[in-house]
């Protein structure tokens, strides 16, 4: 983001609130009651504005859907996953140019599988607890995905890149 214009900064805004409209869509209810539609802005973003905004976005989703409902996990804990949710929206921005299928594949495995087992370092959780979040952050994540990519290959030309 060197060099940050006022459409840039529009659009970052703008996805920013779609994140906190999204993380009030929890279509996954139960335990995991922060696995919401608030990751797709910052998929979204990493694609349409640049890898960095879509971390940005992506990790300040998380924590309105943690903050929404009280820091289930602890702020501790949510903390880690912005931060976690921050490279996996920039990993996914920076391959989606090389390759779109893979994108998607990284991005569901890393949120889906090895985000949620990282939280092992945590004395409070244990593997069988985090292997039972495993089928719900994939689906949830894959949603998430689906329809940033959806949205992406959707855009007309001329809002293809923010320039």
């Amino acid at each position: 983001m060197k060099d940050i214009n006022t459409k840039k900064l529009t659009r970052i805004a703008i996805l920013i609130a779609l994140t906190y409209l999204g993380s009030y869509l929890t279509p996954f209810p139960g335990i995991l009651s922060t696995a919401a539609f608030d990751s797709m802005p910052g998929f979204f973003a990493a694609v349409w504005i640049s890898p960095v905004s879509g971390g940005i976005v992506g990790s300040i989703g998380h924590f309105f859907s943690a903050l929404l409902r009280g820091f289930p996990f602890s702020l501790p804990v949510h903390l880690l996953i912005s931060v976690e949710m921050a490279i996996i929206c920039l990993l996914f921005g920076k391959l989606w140019a090389r390759s779109k299928l893979a994108a998607v594949v990284l991005a569901i495995v890393l949120n889906g599988v090895i985000s949620p087992l990282s939280l092992v370092i945590f004395p409070d959780f244990t593997w069988a607890f985090l292997w039972s979040l495993v089928p719900v952050l994939i689906f949830a994540t894959a949603a998430n995905v689906v329809l940033a990519v959806g949205v992406a290959l959707a855009l007309p030309e001329s809002l293809k890149r923010v320039g």
